[in-house]
């Protein structure tokens, strides 16, 4: 499974682990939970770069953001308290829906943006919120997420960069979000994410985000349905109609368990329910 792994490193430094990586040219991988080189092993690597003691495991919260080190694990972030409440909990529900308890105690906050599959559930909450991603490698630069994924992350990052934290500007004022995860059972892979994120004024639609997930290999925005449905009444016919019109436009990707009409009519149903429960959430 890792028979040609020859060599693992355990930096204490977040330089150490970058000057380690560089030297591998691309036949290291960084180690942080560990379950997509078990479930997916890559035979060209020989290196293994543990990122556990690099002290990146850390929720703290400020005046207008929260900040995640990219090694806090999915059940660390639902244990806690800022979390559950942050953003009327879109994070929460997005991470209580990662597959099992034994999962949520591997998988990193981190691993689960930068090895993202299309079954991935957080990254489809964190791109309707205002989320930067911190990136170090020849310096250290930040990325707005939505720009993230506009490849595939392992493909986007250098073979020596590591996400190192995750920062998220906490939402103010009249606003509310949903997150919804359909899926065969509470542990398999989801069918459909959906997340959404509405601030609304005078029974108008002032803003609105909707990401998808489990659609195409990565998640995205639904920029034409937020454009759409901006500055609009929240009256459930015309949202309604407008979601019946766009959701046709979108190209829904394969998938052996299920027909693409089938993903098309949940995407609709569930977009519908997740603007609605956001809109009773403000």
């Amino acid at each position: 499974m890792l028979e040609n792994i020859k060599d693992y490193f355990r930096p204490s430094k977040l330089n150490d682990a970058i000057k380690i990586l560089k030297t591998g040219k691309g036949k290291y991988s960084i180690l942080a939970g560990g379950t997509s080189i078990i479930q997916y092993p890559n035979p060209k690597i020989e290196g293994l770069v543990s990122l556990r003691d690099l002290k990146l495991d850390y929720i703290k919260k400020n005046k207008d953001s929260i900040k995640i080190g990219a090694m806090t694990r999915i059940s660390e972030l639902l244990e806690d308290k800022v979390i559950k409440e942050f953003a009327k909990g879109l994070i929460y529900k997005a991470c209580d829906k990662i597959g099992s308890t034994l999962n949520r105690n591997l998988i990193t906050v981190g691993g689960n943006i930068v090895q993202t599959y299309k079954w991935s559930d957080l990254p489809v909450a964190l791109l309707v919120l205002d989320t930067k991603l911190k990136i170090s490698g020849n310096g250290t630069k930040k990325i707005p997420i939505e720009k993230f994924f506009i490849k595939h992350p392992k493909i986007l990052l250098k073979n020596y960069e590591i996400l190192t934290e995750i920062e998220i500007k906490e939402p103010k004022g009249n606003y509310g979000t949903d997150f919804i995860k359909f899926s065969y059972t509470n542990v398999d892979h989801c069918l459909v994410d959906v997340a959404v994120y509405v601030e609304v004024e005078k029974d108008k639609f002032k803003n609105i985000k909707i990401a998808f997930g489990g659609i195409m290999p990565l998640p995205f925005r639904a920029y034409s349905i937020e454009k759409k449905l901006k500055n609009h009444p929240t009256d459930s016919i015309l949202v309604n109609r407008i979601l019946d019109e766009e959701v046709k436009k979108i190209n829904i990707g394969e998938d052996f368990r299920t027909t693409k009409d089938y993903k098309r009519h949940l995407l609709k149903v569930l977009t519908y329910d997740a603007i609605a429960n956001a809109i009773s959430a403000i």
